[in-house]
């Protein structure tokens, strides 16, 4: 039996080969296939061992290794009956001859990564991890996890393992525990300027000059400022504008919607204006991305 597991949802690629592992009865033999010569790779697939009749091998990224990869189906040949081989390729290139025989001859399963843009499917995956840890969380406090820390696995497991030690979760305790993803963190910036909080706005960015890329925060806070312009001009019907602009989550647009509320299509215009002159500035001048960024955000809390 040959499996191949592939796609870029490192946590389920991880949780997939422990199960593997766990359910085998003795001791799997996992490999890095970048390691193995042709001596290693033909005692690996001779068949059984002096020790055990039946065989688990896990081999991680197979394709790095042109001699395994290119002749896989030779090799597979010398696999015995009892032999199970897992082999781990994240991308494999489907253009392969190999990866086509596989999909013909091997039990092929992807595993792909939660949206982002899907805070709802990320909130349905921190309930059910929850259960399973036997942690109570109702259904808002999952919404509030996947909400602030994205849609990344492995921390949202973290987290949930986290507050699995407390007696009662509490949003309180959520907001404690759960580090904020960048995500959330541009949102925040861009909602303080928003507010006409300058010297917060000031405090923040200089924050985040510590560890962010100027141009990555300038393009989410574009994206939300689009975003912004869309509901005042769409009069505030979140179901519309979602649908309008092909959103796969209400929840960004729920979260503008009371800065819409309050602002009015000249100002929308003139704060899409200012952003346009901010990323002409950024593309055609030697300017300090930070500054261009500060003075955008400092003239929309102005407005």
């Amino acid at each position: 039996m040959i499996i191949l597991l592939t796609g870029g949802n490192d946590f389920e690629l991880t949780k997939k080969v422990a199960q593997l592992r766990a359910s085998f009865d003795g001791e799997a033999e996992r490999y890095d296939a970048a390691d193995l010569t042709n001596e290693k790779l033909a005692d690996i697939f001779a068949g059984q061992t002096l020790f055990a009749l039946k065989r688990l091998i896990v081999i991680d990224t197979p394709s790095t290794n042109a001699n395994l990869w290119q002749d896989l189906p030779a090799w597979a040949d010398r696999l015995s009956e009892d032999t199970a081989l897992v082999l781990v390729e994240p991308k494999p290139d489907k253009r392969t001859s190999t990866y086509k025989w596989l999909k013909k001859h091997a039990d092929v399963q992807e595993f792909t990564t939660l949206d982002e843009r899907d805070a709802t499917g990320a909130a349905r995956w921190v309930e059910a991890y929850a259960k399973g840890k036997a942690t109570k969380l109702t259904a808002q406090q999952a919404r509030r996890i996947a909400e602030r820390a994205g849609s990344d696995q492995w921390v949202l497991a973290e987290a949930v393992d986290k507050l699995s030690l407390l007696d009662e979760v509490t949003d309180q305790w959520i907001d404690d525990i759960v580090e904020p993803h960048p995500n959330e963190s541009v949102f925040a910036l861009f909602e303080t300027a928003l507010n006409g909080d300058t010297a917060r706005l000031h405090d923040m960015l200089t924050t985040l000059r510590l560890s962010e890329d100027p141009y990555r925060i300038f393009g989410l806070i574009t994206s939300q400022g689009l975003q912004l312009a869309a509901l005042v001009y769409g009069e505030g019907n979140i179901g519309k504008v979602a649908s309008d602009i092909g959103a796969k989550s209400s929840y960004p647009l729920q979260k503008l919607a009371p800065y819409a509320g309050r602002m009015g299509r000249r100002q929308a215009g003139e704060l899409i204006r200012s952003l346009a002159e901010a990323d002409t500035r950024l593309k055609s001048s030697d300017a300090d991305p930070w500054l261009v960024l500060e003075s955008t955000l400092a003239l929309a809390a102005s407005r």
